[in-house]
């Protein structure tokens, strides 16, 4: 509370009192008060520069250390999208960093392991789809493809290109007599 004139009363006072000693025997108190509100009126100006002088280059420092932050997670899930579009493009050979132990860690080890699995489960349904099951025998779908790529390389490289033929009149006959694997 303030009286007429603006300054402190009683109840607004901050006071010290220590006792003074003298041979053993307490002689007197000494007591110190100060009224806030005058205190405050007095000093505003540099109170509010000290404060401004601590509280400036602490939220500075707080802005670095949630833009540090904010990278150790944001970056390696851009790594981990820019892996799955990877693999959604057919590479599956892709494999992200495993340095650390959180769960975007733990997320990366997943992520390799389907990516392993993925590009075996590719090896082994493409060779599958290129193979006759009884031979093992590349087949005429696997033909033209390796055809039309060579074809398309030979244009690009300008070199020649060969391509020879084999017909074996009556082959059940030799299939029947000697077997598939011959």
């Amino acid at each position: 509370r303030t009286n007429k004139e603006g300054e402190g009363s009683l109840s607004d006072l901050c006071d010290v009192s220590l006792p003074i000693p003298m041979r053993g025997k307490r002689v007197g108190t000494l007591r110190v008060g100060i009224s806030l509100t005058q205190y405050l009126k007095a000093n505003s100006p540099r109170i509010r520069w000290t404060m401004a002088f601590f509280a400036l280059p602490f939220a500075f420092l707080s802005i670095l250390i949630a833009i540090k932050l904010s990278e150790s997670f944001t970056r390696p899930l851009q790594r981990l999208a820019h892996a799955v579009s990877e693999v959604s493009n057919g590479n599956y050979s892709i494999q992200l960093p495993l340095n650390r132990r959180d769960e975007l860690g733990e997320l990366a080890h997943a992520f390799n392991v389907m990516a392993f699995r993925l590009k075996e489960n590719f090896t082994k349904v493409s060779d599958m789809a290129n193979r006759d099951g009884l031979t093992g025998l590349y087949n005429a779908r696997f033909f033209q493809e390796a055809l039309t790529h060579e074809l398309e390389r030979a244009k690009r490289t300008h070199r020649p290109l060969s391509l020879v033929l084999f017909d074996a009149d009556r082959f059940k006959r030799i299939n029947d007599r000697y077997g598939h694997p011959v």
